[in-house]
């Protein structure tokens, strides 16, 4: 989710960044028995979004041995996380 004074965005990272409503990120979460708790709804920065989108390149390029991508994405981690 993305918070601003104005608006609440939720982007679903896993349908092309589509855009939800809160409504329908609800609905997904008690439809696929993931239950409903608040922090799968919370906001999260710009830094914690860095974070997860290396982290999944990350991963990617160590299950294809890419040893020069995995250690890039390593670098980016541990700066994101200072």
């Amino acid at each position: 989710r993305y918070q601003s004074t104005s608006d609440e965005i939720y982007v679903d990272p896993f349908h092309h960044g589509k855009f939800l409503t809160k409504a329908d990120c609800i609905q997904y979460l008690v439809s696929g028995s993931h239950g409903l708790q608040d922090e799968f709804l919370a906001p999260v920065s710009t830094r914690r979004m860095l974070m997860r989108i290396c982290s999944n390149l990350h991963q990617i390029y160590s299950q294809m041995e890419l040893t020069e991508e995995t250690t890039r994405l390593q670098r980016y981690l541990v700066a994101l996380a200072r």
